[in-house]
């Protein structure tokens, strides 16, 4: 492996323009997966202040084009708002240093999935950085770059990016430690779950469902069925999976 030698990375001169929105072109292996999701809050934004008021990040590609690095949810945001021109620091930069400074403000904005920071980090594994490189750059522990990489197991499991988005590096600590005779109807599971509630189960209730299915081998998947779970917040906030049975009858 080549190592790569970070300090190459350092940021160049940048300056500060008013860039046409149609100036702006998207990186050909953009890191977030869907940017667009929840969007309609910041047009709403951008349309009620007169424009974006935080610059986007852009590098120049040819005369009169750029190629955005960091700020896709303004640049989408200013094409559905309608507006002509976007405000953006213009610097120069190579590939490696553009998708490390994508990467570090994503990350510090919390604007990517797990998994899409879990995507970038292997790609610029792929390219040569050491995990003690990317804490550097990034400015995380060793655990931290270590668990989203580990994230990227899961992609043996589920083969849908879209399921995959919805998960946290922490969902993925529970899901690898469960034992491959229990992790199969456990992934069906978590799926059912995210595609009827559009949203992930808790950790909570990951690890409950494996203590279910771990404890009841022979229990089987249409045998079972969704009931309440309240979280700390006493709101039922997630389903479960339990086994169907008879019920006794309680005396009154």
């Amino acid at each position: 492996m080549n190592i790569v030698n970070v300090e190459k990375t350092k940021p160049s001169h940048a300056h500060f323009e008013m860039v046409p929105v149609t100036s702006i072109v998207e990186p050909p292996r953009p890191l977030r997966l869907n940017p667009q999701e929840d969007l309609n809050d910041l047009v709403q934004s951008v349309k009620s202040s007169g424009g974006v008021l935080e610059p986007v990040l852009v590098r120049p590609i040819s005369d009169g084009l750029y190629e955005l690095v960091a700020g896709h949810r303004r640049l989408l945001a200013a094409q559905k708002a309608g507006l002509k021109e976007i405000p953006a620091i213009i610097r120069r930069m190579d590939d490696l240093e553009a998708t490390i400074v994508a990467l570090t403000e994503n990350v510090q904005r919390k604007e990517m999935s797990d998994y899409e920071v879990a995507k970038a980090l292997k790609s610029l594994v792929d390219r040569g950085l050491t995990p003690y490189q990317l804490c550097k750059k990034l400015g995380k522990s060793h655990m931290w770059v270590y668990r989203h990489l580990q994230m990227l197991q899961l992609e043996k499991i589920f083969h849908n990016p879209g399921v995959m988005e919805k998960l946290t590096e922490r969902h993925a600590r529970v899901l690898l430690s469960a034992s491959e005779d229990v992790r199969g109807r456990l992934t069906r599971m978590v799926e059912d779950f995210i595609v009827k509630s559009g949203r992930p189960p808790s950790v909570r209730l990951l690890r409950r469902w494996i203590r279910e299915l771990t404890s009841k081998p022979d229990v089987k998947r249409d045998k079972l069925h969704y009931s309440r779970d309240r979280g700390r917040s006493g709101e039922a906030e997630s389903r479960v999976y339990k086994p169907k049975g008879k019920h006794k009858a309680q005396p009154h």
